[in-house]
């Protein structure tokens, strides 16, 4: 199966087999911007494992937050990184998952434990 393009002004999305690429004509690199109106998460980027029956179990999450200091002020503008890899349990709820690792603008922390 071949590629298929989708061209604009300022660059392109190609997609084919198993890639996809988001290229900039322009001195400005590609984006990808995830938003949400409210709540801690506001975006998230996974690595799944498809099952036979089509669901997804996800195995690693990338994901972006408020920061979790400042949960109780919704107008809060500090953000937080956070990657999550699943503990081997069955289920995808956030219980599964242990967070490894937290880059906030004042830190990184690594399984809790403040590194830099």
């Amino acid at each position: 199966m071949g590629k298929q393009r989708i061209e604009m002004d300022y660059g392109y999305i190609e997609y084919g087999g198993n890639e996809v690429t988001t290229a900039s004509r322009i001195d400005d690199p590609p984006k990808y911007r995830l938003a949400a109106p409210r709540g801690l998460s506001l975006g998230a980027v996974t690595g799944s494992r498809l099952r036979p029956d089509g669901g997804q179990d996800e195995m690693a999450i990338l994901q972006f937050k408020q920061d979790e200091r400042t949960r109780a002020d919704p107008n809060s503008r500090v953000g937080e990184m956070s990657f999550l890899l699943r503990k081997g349990v069955s289920g995808n709820d956030d219980a599964d998952f242990v967070e490894v690792m937290t880059i906030r603008h004042d830190g990184i922390w690594v399984h809790g434990r403040k590194v830099v």
